[in-house]
């Protein structure tokens, strides 16, 4: 299962609040969308839409993909 949290983060040029679905568990093997975006790096990325500055959240969560034999925390 697939953990997330909406959070508003403040844009670090503007300050602007931004509104993110924060992930906090990922099973990989249920959502191979998010493999691929951490993979492609956009995972948890958006921009912000005052300045345009694109920025992503650190990522703090535990990643699970039982196919691959796969767990990080």
């Amino acid at each position: 299962m697939s953990i997330f949290h909406e959070l508003n983060v403040p844009c670090p040029s503007c300050g602007t609040v931004v509104e993110f679905d924060a992930v906090y568990s990922l099973n990989a093997d249920r959502r191979p969308d998010l493999r691929g975006k951490i993979l492609d790096g956009s995972f948890q990325r958006k921009d912000c839409p005052k300045c345009d500055n694109e920025f992503r959240l650190d990522p703090e969560l535990t990643y699970v993909d039982v196919g691959r034999g796969q767990w990080i925390g």
